[in-house]
């Protein structure tokens, strides 16, 4: 069994695809407390988004990565972002065993997005991720940012390539006889030693080339 994702990075300082209106959104850093309440207040309206809520508790008693809120007009919390810095490598590797590639001391990686399905459809993802690029830069000094996209998720693939972020590799998350290993390649080596046609590099082509074949 084999779950495929697309490694993504866009350099700071680039257009960020989005039209610079804040759609009426606060974005803030949380942590601890706050951020604990914050959770658990938030609304719940699928079993998706309780088991969200749930798995993202492990994040909290170890103090990994930093959680970026997004408020609404009416201050309910709408939007999640996790953001994980070198500071993390090693407790990464010891809760998620090679899940992710160890991170440079001006990157991060962006994960565990969420948008509370009462407030979909609003451009909320894509607002709050340029405010929260913004952030990172101006106080982190973050000079580039890392995303993994399932494969078989077209519309977060698409909205990646539309705010700046350029397809580097495939992160493979294989199980075997009860063995679960991750296996990193990068984009311009897949292919060369495979007779078969990849799923996730032909998803990928149509959204880089639309209308190619």
């Amino acid at each position: 069994m084999e779950e495929t994702c697309i490694e993504m990075r866009r350099e700071a300082g680039l257009p960020l695809g989005t039209d610079g209106s804040s759609n009426g959104l606060n974005i803030k850093q949380l942590s601890g407390k706050t951020l604990i309440d914050v959770l658990d207040d938030a609304e719940k309206k699928t079993v998706q988004e309780r088991l969200w809520f749930e798995r993202r508790r492990r994040l909290l008693t170890y103090k990994i990565g930093r959680c970026y809120v997004s408020f609404d007009e009416k201050t309910r919390p709408c939007h999640f972002q996790w953001v994980y810095d070198s500071n993390d490598n090693e407790i990464l590797e010891a809760h998620f065993k090679g899940e992710y590639p160890s991170i440079g001391p001006e990157e991060v990686i962006l994960e565990h997005a969420l948008t509370l399905q009462s407030s979909r459809s609003r451009g909320i993802h894509e607002i709050a991720r340029s405010k929260i690029f913004d952030m990172e830069v101006r106080n982190y000094g973050i000079k580039q940012f890392i995303s993994f996209i399932n494969a078989q998720n077209v519309p977060a693939m698409r909205a990646a390539l539309h705010q700046g972020f350029v397809p580097v590799g495939i992160r493979r998350e294989r199980w075997f006889l009860f063995r679960h290993r991750f296996v990193f390649e990068n984009i311009n080596e897949i292919g060369k030693n495979r007779t078969i046609v990849d799923p996730a590099m032909g998803k990928l082509s149509e959204l880089v080339h639309p209308g190619k074949r």
